[in-house]
């Protein structure tokens, strides 16, 4: 990484980033009202050139860098000026999604007549308008800022998925689905890494663990114990931590999820889900069919994600099932933004997922296809709740 990624990684807070074009000498107020909901509705940090410290000798190499590392550009061209001409002409040639502005009442050069300038001024109702046709401008971007919200915590390093995948399966899975070897984790691991990847790019990522059943197992018990995030993917049947995490972050409370071994199934058997909602009991269902299944076997899974019960500034997140395809389920619906969408609109009033204080569950239902697929149109979120 060299010192200018450095110094926007710092910026930055190493979130991807919106890179505002204006004068020097512009509207504050333009900037920081777009900054607000860039930041709200993207995700994304929002910065502009005179914030990115040391600026050298070479400044428009500086201002072209920062413009190849953006996500998002917004180019205001309220004051005439070549430098934002040039930098506007840049950030196109270069394919960056650009936003146009200008105050109300300047007249732009006829070179900038032909594309789509969106207005705004200090005053009612034309600040507002602006700032609602941005908000529809960033709604492309907006599934980073509900991954974000599920997944990413405040402080995302060090990080850590732990995870058991299978061996490579046999060929009764679909060959064109990307789970077709491990299945449930895969879908996890590989949607936690997009969602790093989605806002951080390269500079953070999350180290991948290979868990195993005990928790006795003295290095994973010395790695559980740092100060650090953790994704813990499986059922305790095949990942230690889950159970330890799952008991600590409920601690007694409704709906009590567990998993444990199905009634009469040996020790090395059949898991199950239980939990009590409503006074109702929620229990998974049994296979009891020989494995490879020849129909595909529906399941439940579940997502319980909050603080860690040492590292109040740290997030466990936890996508399990009792069998593989729940695993799968959980794993999809906590990092699809369609479905994390649904999971907000069912918090109760009062509760938003992407402050992360409370320790929120979801039971999710999926219906594999007929080739075994697990699809979006599979998995639906039955139940949502916080802990009290």
């Amino acid at each position: 990484m060299t010192l200018f990624q450095e110094q926007i990684a710092q910026l930055t807070s190493g979130r991807r980033y919106c890179f505002v074009i204006m004068s020097y000498n512009g509207y504050l107020t333009f900037f920081e009202k777009s900054q607000s909901v860039v930041e709200a509705d993207a995700g994304y940090a929002c910065i502009r050139a005179d914030q990115i410290s040391g600026a050298g000798e070479d400044l428009r190499g500086k201002i072209q860098l920062a413009i190849d590392g953006a996500s998002l550009v917004i180019a205001d061209v309220s004051e005439p000026s070549p430098n934002i001409y040039y930098e506007l002409g840049y950030a196109v040639a270069r394919g960056k999604p650009v936003l146009v502005a200008a105050h109300d009442g300047v007249v732009l050069p006829t070179d900038l007549q032909g594309m789509e300038v969106m207005r705004w001024a200090d005053s009612l109702p034309a600040m507002p308008n602006f700032l609602a046709a941005l908000r529809a401008h960033l709604a492309p971007h907006r599934d980073v800022s509900l991954v974000r919200a599920m997944l990413i915590p405040a402080e995302p390093a060090p990080s850590f998925i732990l995870a058991s995948p299978s061996p490579p399966s046999p060929p009764y899975f679909r060959k064109d689905t990307i789970e077709k070897r491990t299945y449930g984790d895969h879908l996890g691991i590989v949607g936690i890494l997009r969602a790093f990847g989605s806002i951080f790019g390269e500079s953070i990522v999350p180290e991948l663990v290979s868990a195993v059943p005990s928790t006795k197992d003295r290095p994973l018990v010395e790695l559980l114990g740092q100060d650090a995030n953790y994704y813990l993917i499986g059922s305790p049947k095949v990942n230690g931590a889950t159970g330890m995490f799952l008991e600590a972050m409920q601690a007694g409370r409704a709906p009590a999820w567990q998993f444990r071994l199905a009634p009469g199934e040996p020790p090395e058997g059949e898991f199950e889900l239980v939990g009590t909602v409503d006074s109702n009991v929620v229990r998974s269902e049994h296979r009891k069919a020989a494995w490879p299944p020849e129909k595909p076997f529906g399941d439940i899974g579940l997502i319980v994600r909050g603080p860690h019960p040492r590292f109040q500034n740290r997030m466990v997140t936890i996508l399990a099932g009792p069998h593989s395809g729940g695993t799968g389920g959980a794993c999809l619906a906590a990092t699809n933004s369609k479905k994390i969408q649904v999971i907000a609109d069912r918090l109760p009033q009062g509760v938003d997922l992407a402050t992360r204080e409370r320790t929120v569950w979801v039971q999710v239902r999926v219906e594999p296809a007929e080739d075994h697929y697990i699809s979006e149109a599979g998995v639906t979120i039955e139940r949502v709740g916080v802990y009290e």
